[in-house]
């Protein structure tokens, strides 16, 4: 079983995982990062980031890095923002998308699958 979450769901969901490692195979963070130390998480990490994200802190995600495990994957979606990885509308502060939302799900939702079919490390 893996764990996902978007933004501050992703936030939750680090927190969660840190609590009950052993019950996930993995975790997937899009557009987000985790405020706990997972760096010795065993199981199998993704983070998704779109190249147009206006809304997430950057910094913050950048500096979480040294809190994920070493084997940790990343996706950056060129073209994808933060709003379109669900069907909610836009969000103030973001970043224009130079591709649609049914472009972006599908790559979030390709790397979840890889996550959720990966042995863990």
């Amino acid at each position: 079983m893996v764990i996902a979450g978007h933004s501050l769901g992703g936030v939750a969901a680090a927190n969660y995982l840190s609590r009950h490692e052993s019950s996930f195979a993995g975790i997937a963070l899009m557009a987000s990062y985790p405020t706990c130390d997972l760096s010795d998480y065993g199981g199998n990490v993704v983070t998704i980031l779109g190249s147009n994200d206006g809304v997430l802190n950057r910094e913050a995600y950048d500096n979480a890095h040294d809190k994920l495990p070493a084997a940790s994957s990343e996706l950056i979606i060129d073209g994808g923002n933060h709003a379109n990885y669900g069907n909610y509308g836009d969000q103030a502060g973001d970043g224009i998308a130079t591709i649609s939302r049914e472009a972006q799900q599908p790559q979030s939702a390709d790397a979840i699958v890889a996550l959720i079919h990966a042995k863990s490390q």
